[in-house]
């Protein structure tokens, strides 16, 4: 069970996010959580992967959503040949050419399209190591981020140190273990 955007709401209201980790648009998140209690709203992430039911944030990150599905089902290599696609469609769907729409899209935030995909992603892996015991692997695939040695690596590359040692450092639970008792 998908949904997108504000349908995190038909979702919960049919009881299929009880107990589940969800998200929604940004906007309609404090709304979620204050309707329905039991859903532990994720309301700055991309999307939610749950096994059998997963929600994105908004429309734009249903995008993320599709693409980490692809991933999921059929891998990387599929996954990543359709992450191309959208660039085109989005700027099909715009009227403008795929060079007007990067180029606008840099004007924006500062970053290509794809670039801007990768730092969300690695900021969602980031909360994810820091607020979760989830392994590596499943991190990898909520985040979108491919095999878990491919995670590692543009983790490693991005953020100047491997996921476990990120946790280790800034993982509540992992970094008291880490502290010293005074004498």
């Amino acid at each position: 069970m998908v949904s997108i955007c504000t349908g995190a709401f038909v979702l919960a209201g049919a009881g299929l996010l009880n107990g589940r980790l969800a998200t929604t648009h940004w906007r309609y998140a404090a709304s979620l959580a204050r309707q329905y209690p039991r859903v532990t709203v994720q309301p700055k992430v991309l999307y939610v992967d749950e096994g059998e039911v997963l929600t994105s944030a908004g429309v734009a990150a249903g995008l993320d959503l599709c693409l980490h599905l692809i991933l999921r089902d059929f891998g990387a290599r599929l996954a990543n040949q359709r992450a191309r696609m959208p660039v085109d469609q989005l700027a099909q769907q715009a009227g403008m050419s795929r060079r007007t729409l990067i180029r606008r899209f840099h004007a924006d935030t500062g970053q290509p399209p794809m670039r801007w995909l990768l730092e969300a992603r690695l900021s969602h892996a980031r909360e994810l190591l820091e607020s979760t015991d989830l392994t590596v692997e499943a991190v990898a695939r909520r985040c979108g981020l491919g095999t878990p040695a491919n995670f590692r690596t543009l983790f490693r590359k991005h953020v100047g140190v491997p996921p476990s040692v990120y946790r280790d450092t800034f993982h509540p639970a992992r970094r008291s273990r880490h502290r010293t008792s005074p004498s």
